[in-house]
Parts: structure tokens; sequence; C-alpha cells
């Protein structure tokens, strides 16, 4: 069966890598796609490796790179390469991974399908690639470098691991 396929804007990657958890994200059963221009853009520079671990390019059609134009003139204060993500996730119709909270407002407007870095984390504890102990550290890098995590959330999920962990 094949993996399903998720389309990621940058900052999740970013986070994730920070959080030390790349390797365990690529074990999960699903393929990670993302717009060439955004991975030119933002990633390239300093996160190339992640085509070795198995990120997929993807080009926009046509109709996708008017559909990101239209939202551009639609929503204000979201970048063109969020835009980018949003467009290809609904070309090839999957989720969109994004911690960016102006994205995600967007898909929810738009009815895409969209999941995090705490869902992400969370698909990671349930497959049993990471541990507990792990997560925390993890969220605890991504804290130190700046990431703009929804805390609450983070702080919900650490709670459901230490309860778990008592029993």
């Amino acid at each position: 069966m094949a993996n399903r396929l998720l389309i990621s804007d940058a900052n999740i990657l970013i986070d994730i890598e920070v959080g030390g958890l790349i390797d365990a994200m690529f074990r999960l059963p699903y393929t990670y796609g993302t717009p060439t221009m955004l991975f030119e853009q933002e990633l390239r520079l300093y996160h190339a490796h992640l085509l070795n671990k198995g990120l997929q390019l993807m080009e926009l059609e046509s109709t996708s790179v008017q559909r990101m134009v239209n939202l551009g003139s639609k929503y204000t204060g979201v970048s063109s390469h969020d835009l980018a993500a949003l467009a290809l996730a609904e070309q090839v119709q999957t989720p969109l991974l994004t911690g960016d909270r102006k994205l995600r407002q967007v898909c929810l407007e738009e009815n895409i399908d969209v999941h995090g870095t705490v869902w992400l984390v969370g698909e990671m504890l349930d497959a049993g690639g990471i541990i507990g102990e792990q997560a925390c550290t993890a969220y605890q890098k991504m804290e130190q470098d700046g990431s703009r995590l929804p805390w609450d959330e983070v702080d919900a999920q650490i709670k459901r691991l230490r309860k778990t962990a008592k029993k």
C-alpha cells in the first residue's frame, strides 16, 4: 500500500528538524511533498538533505498558480510560498502541514484539511517512532529556537503523555 501524501510548508519541516525528529517523521507511513519554488527559496540552503530523506519536490499546475494568486488577493499577510503549499495541497487533494497561524486560518476558511506540528508529533508518538521524553525534549528545542507553536496544545499533549506514563 502506498504511503499517504502530505504537503508541507517550510516551517513544519524546520520545526521538526530543530526538534531532532526528522528521521522519525520520515519513518511514518507518509510521503511528504512541498512546492519546488518554496524549497528552492526557503529550504535548499540549510535543509537540502531533506531530499535524501524522501522529501518530494512538486510543481504547481497553471490552475494552481492562478489559485495561489487569487488567494493572495483575498488573504493579506500570507506569504506566496505558504499559498503555494496550500494550492499544491488542493491540487493533489491531500492535507497540508503548516504551523503558520494565518495559513491555518485560510485553510479553515477554504475547507482545506490542515495539520500542524503537534499533530505530526502525535503521529510519531502513536506509531511508536518516538517516546514521550523525546517529544518533550523536541518541544523544548523548538521553543528555544523561537518556534511559534500553539503552546497550549503542546502543553495539553505533554500532560496527556505524563498521565499515560504514570499508568
